[in-house]
């Protein structure tokens, strides 16, 4: 527009950084997306470690032959022993991923034998490594490959002449909060995406089907993937528990809660007296911000994030998630002549990356109503509540 400029006209602005700070604002599942490496094409593959399992499924004994999950990590020397008993065994021989030799290795007080190992859940005591090792021989293996697909995000900031002609005090401060506003816009779509997206190959010489990326629901519920089903429910410590349980059982670290604000509510409700957390200095009521785990003992960071479904909480381990750009978002003039006014044009291509989702992921669903829920804990509850600062200091 003749006679008008600002700042950064006929600019080329890498916005990452400014995408990444407002994703890590969000109250809301986004904010776990660290930036990961670049993509290198609209096809995003990663390597899946297949974790260091402290536990193992058996599901049959052939004269100490164990027929166990192939999830698993077993190597030779590993030290394993039964639920709920004394005695051990050593792994003598790994046949393939889902078949292992044992021998006595201890009773401890028990009687059992190879023969007579049961089958079960076993806990991994130990797993050794041999002198000189590299890697193939120690207890953390590849176990292969993930990918997910690009997808592109695109927002329009503009300003019409009628806008621009108007006397307005900050003119240029306008056009950046047009901006400002539009990537508060894409981080929201983002977050949704992230969610419940559905991973799908952009086909055909114009693509006329169009790449998009998939979210949590569409990897965490694969085939494999840990849940739990509340049975309709209330939402209390020993079911985060048995959550964190299974991701710990699998190799990996529970240090994340995702839940409905609903849920948030009956998480603050439900551990009052029990156990000492500390309330979020920025939200008002019963919601909080951290609980500490009564198994790991670890502070787990709870994010209410609205668009969650209200009967469903998610125990996560926040390695898991990346946000890889192959065109990293950045915003510049379109040249659009015949637009009546000014225009940023903001564009940017990437995906999400969900490592080791199935052991670092558990879904559980089938909670009861957070209403309801909330209003029977209200009876005659006293919270009690850290102080932060006093927590700090001490």
């Amino acid at each position: 527009m003749p006679g008008f400029s600002y700042e950064f006209q006929n600019k080329r602005r890498d916005l990452s950084a400014v995408m990444n700070t407002i994703n890590e604002g969000q109250p809301a599942f986004i904010r776990l997306f660290k930036q990961g490496e670049k993509a290198t094409n609209p096809k995003v593959e990663w390597f899946n470690d297949k974790l260091s399992a402290r536990t193992l499924t058996v599901s049959a004994n052939n004269s100490g032959t164990l027929t166990i999950a192939s999830s698993a990590v077993p190597v030779v020397g590993m030290i394993i022993q039964p639920e709920g008993k004394p005695d051990v065994f050593v792994v003598t021989t790994v046949t393939s991923s889902t078949s292992i030799a044992v021998a006595l290795a201890g009773n401890n007080g028990g009687a059992l034998t190879a023969a007579t190992a049961p089958t079960g859940k076993y806990k991994v005591i130990s797993a050794p490594i041999v002198e000189g090792s590299t890697r193939g021989e120690d207890n953390l293996h590849l176990a292969g490959t993930d990918y997910n697909y690009t997808q592109i995000w695109r927002k329009e900031a503009e300003l019409t002449r009628t806008a621009i002609q108007t006397s307005v005090i900050g003119l240029e401060n306008t056009l950046i909060r047009q901006v400002e506003v539009q990537m508060n816009i894409l981080s929201r779509e983002l977050n949704f995406a992230a969610l419940y997206g559905q991973r799908v190959q952009g086909t055909g010489a114009t693509y006329n089907t169009r790449g998009q990326a998939g979210g949590l629901y569409f990897f965490g519920t694969q085939t494999g993937g840990l849940s739990i089903n509340a049975n309709g429910a209330v939402l209390d410590d020993f079911i985060i528990n048995d959550g964190s349980q299974a991701i710990g059982e699998k190799g990996g670290r529970a240090n994340i809660i995702l839940c409905s604000p609903g849920q948030a509510r009956i998480i603050g409700s439900s551990v009052a007296g029990a156990v000492t957390y500390r309330q979020n200095d920025r939200v008002i009521g019963n919601y909080v911000d951290t609980v500490t785990n009564t198994i790991t003992g670890t502070a787990m960071t709870i994010i209410a994030d609205d668009a969650v479904q209200p009967g469903d909480v998610w125990v996560l381990d926040d390695a898991a998630f990346s946000l890889r750009w192959l065109q990293p978002v950045y915003d510049w003039d379109p040249g659009d002549k015949a637009f009546d006014g000014v225009r940023r044009s903001i564009l940017g291509e990437g995906t999400f990356e969900f490592k080791n989702i199935l052991s670092r992921a558990c879904r559980i669903y089938g909670l009861a109503d957070a209403t309801a829920a909330l209003a029977s804990l209200k009876q005659g509850k006293k919270v009690y509540v850290t102080n932060y600062d006093e927590q700090e200091q001490a």
